[in-house]
Order: C-alpha cells, then structure tokens, then sequence
C-alpha cells in the first residue's frame, strides 16, 4: 500500500511537474546531436532538461490561480506542494547555471540564459497576450525549442544549413503538439478569452489542420536529405508521421481520454525519437 502511493506521487510528480516536459527538451537535444552525427555530451542532455523543465515548472507556479479551468488536477498537486516546488525551482536554476558557467563555451553559456530569459518573460509578460493574439502561445513555445539547435551548434562549432533545416523541423513538430494539447482545453480557453488554435477553428477543424501540419513537418528532413545536409538514415523518422496520423483519428472520437493521449502518447513521441534514429542508423 506504502509503495502503490509512493510511486503514484512519483508518477503525478513527474505528469504534473513539468519533468516529462524537461525530459523532452533533452531528447531533442539529443536528436540534434544525432542528426548532425557528433559524439554526446552528457553536459547538453543535463541543460536541455533543466532549461526546459525549469520554464515549465516556474510557469506552472506562477500559474497556479489562473490554470484552475484549464488543469485543474496539475493545480491541486501543485497546491499541496508549494514551498518544495519553490525549493526545487532554486536549486534546478543553481545546477543550470553552474554547468553552463564551469563547463560550457561562453557564446553557449550566453545563448542558453538568453533562452532562459525568453522562458521566464513568457510567464511574466506574454502568457496573456493569447487573449489578443491567435496562436500566440505556440509559436512562443515552439521557436525556443527549436533555437536548441543554436546551442548544440555552438558547443559543437557547427552553424551550417543542416542546422536550417533542423530548426524547422523542431519548430514544426513542437508547434503541432502545442496546438494537439490546446484542443483538450477548449471550453475552458473559451472561458477566459484566450484565442488558441482550437478555440477560433473548433476541434474539428483543428484536427484537419494538424493533420495538414504533420505532412508539413517532415518537409525540412526530406529537403535536408535530398540536399546531402542530413544523413540519410534521418528518413526513418518518417515513421512518425503515421504515429502522429494515429493519435489525431484518435483525438476525434469524444469518448478518449484526452489527457493520458495528451501527456502519454502525443508527448511520447518526442521519447521515441533518439531510439528511432539510432534504429535508423544500424540499419540504413
């Protein structure tokens, strides 16, 4: 009984406080280093994740009173666990920038707190202007994401047109998800007046969209492999778009869990990419 509510806190912990999303931000990181065929380093895999995990996790404190419509189960876990979602947000920004102080290039170290900043400023500033821009908040989200590539090519000296290709290819798939996790949230999103994606097509017409938007997505690949910029096993990540073809058909019927196809499937792709990859390089 112990050890069932033990690993179910662990399990909301890591759901609900913004670790899958830090998990993700170092897989792509680790993407990036695959593509462009340079040896790991565990340093970039340790940033990727506090960087991202960190935007995420102080954005949901700081969202706390105003995410109650839009999820209200990741409110009431953080509720109950305020002053260690403090504490832990002091010591993720301490290990961050100790690492990209004493172990990283300057331009690096440099571009990376710039990211951090532009994090931090969405919580602070932006989050509120989806109320007057459409799409607003997924484009914010997904550029940063795919600027990861800067940093990956500084620490690597390496800014060529790989990277291009690269960047548009993360931004593309991340601007998909953002989108993808916004249709979950309609009706709430209509009550404050944000203007998502969502709620100014409807889930219909979004699901349509998205589903044009992953073709799209895996257009800067085939560009980058046709050009000699990208290596060729890159093309084996074209499994995915039947895997993101599969949970958009799913999202449509109304008695899914949108949620758990959210956070487990529609996330979990971006899991999946460094082990397809490497498939892709055995094999190809």
């Amino acid at each position: 009984m112990i050890i069932k509510r033990i690993l179910n806190l662990i399990w909301r912990e890591f759901i609900y406080g913004g670790h899958l999303q830090g998990l993700v931000g170092a897989v792509i990181f680790l993407t990036i280093i695959i593509l462009i065929n340079k040896e790991v380093d565990w340093k970039l895999l340790i940033i990727g994740y506090l960087l991202t995990f960190f935007n995420y996790r102080y954005n949901y404190y700081k969202g706390i009173e105003k995410d109650v419509l839009t999820n209200p189960e990741r409110v009431d876990y953080l509720k109950k666990n305020i002053k260690y979602s403090q504490g832990l947000l002091l010591v993720c920004l301490f290990f961050l920038l100790w690492i990209i102080i004493y172990y990283i290039k300057i331009k690096t170290a440099i571009f990376t707190i710039f990211l951090l900043i532009i994090g931090v400023c969405y919580t602070i500033w932006f989050k509120d202007w989806t109320k007057k821009i459409i799409g607003f908040k997924n484009f914010y989200i997904s550029i940063p994401f795919g600027l990861f590539v800067i940093i990956i090519g500084l620490y690597y000296s390496l800014l060529n047109w790989s990277m291009f290709f690269i960047f548009f290819f993360v931004f593309l798939k991340m601007f998909l998800n953002t989108i993808f996790f916004d249709t979950k949230d309609i009706a709430s999103d209509k009550k404050e007046g944000l203007k998502t994606i969502p709620v100014v097509l409807d889930k219909e017409k979004t699901l349509k969209f998205l589903h044009i938007l992953n073709f799209l997505s895996f257009c800067p690949l085939i560009m980058g492999i046709y050009l000699n910029l990208l290596p060729g096993f890159s093309l084996i990540m074209l499994i995915f778009f039947f895997f993101v073809f599969y949970y958009l058909e799913k999202a449509k019927d109304e008695n899914i869990n949108i949620q758990k196809l959210s956070y487990l499937v529609a996330d979990g792709e971006f899991l999946l990419w460094p082990i397809v990859l490497l498939i892709g390089k055995m094999i190809l």
